[in-house]
């Protein structure tokens, strides 16, 4: 199974973040595929392919960790390409994180290293993918980005979803597969 730790958008923000972002297309200037809103989400710590026996062993994991903070948020101020401009994959709306964030996210990744679950190395960096490249080659030049309105996310509950793949050219679904309370 493909899980990963993240935070859900409500529809409000779903919302939010919708209409920061009509006014920019990109459809003339770069071939994108476009994250259905239903799948918006803020990753905090990606696991990769899990064998699913250890779904209870990693509900035990995160629910202590994630219980000992207090609701979150994060304001997502600016479209990125991502990685960085010179290896633009995707477009995102991204923000920094503040340090109760932070912590949550390297505690978790540390939690979850230590009982020997593989997590990424690179630094973590919050953002929403808007929409992934879908040209022929692997990358393309990306073009300036404009300025947008920021939003504020209300982060309270982060939940474990599973990656599924979608009919050929749609791109994945998300299932969540159980949800991780903060404390308000």
């Amino acid at each position: 199974m493909r899980l990963f730790l993240a935070f859900s958008l409500s529809s409000t923000e779903s919302r939010a973040v919708y209409t920061a972002c009509e006014r920019f297309t990109a459809e003339e200037q770069a071939p994108l595929r476009w994250v259905p809103a239903d799948n918006w989400h803020v990753t905090v710590v990606f696991l990769g392919e899990v064998a699913e026996h250890l779904l209870s062993l990693l509900a035990e994991l995160v629910e202590p960790v994630v219980a000992r903070y207090q609701y979150l948020s994060l304001n997502l101020d600016r479209l990125v390409w991502f990685p960085n401009t010179s290896k633009a994959r995707l477009l995102a709306l991204a923000g920094e994180p503040g340090q109760p964030l932070q912590h949550l996210q390297q505690n978790l990744a540390s939690e979850l290293r230590r009982h020997g679950f593989t997590i990424e190395q690179r630094a973590w960096r919050p953002h929403l993918t808007l929409a992934r490249y879908r040209g022929a080659r692997k990358r393309f030049d990306p073009f300036a980005l404009p300025a947008t309105p920021a939003v504020d996310l209300q982060l309270d509950r982060l939940s474990l979803l599973q990656s599924v793949a979608g009919p050929a050219g749609t791109g994945p679904r998300y299932l969540p597969l159980q949800h991780f309370e903060l404390s308000p």
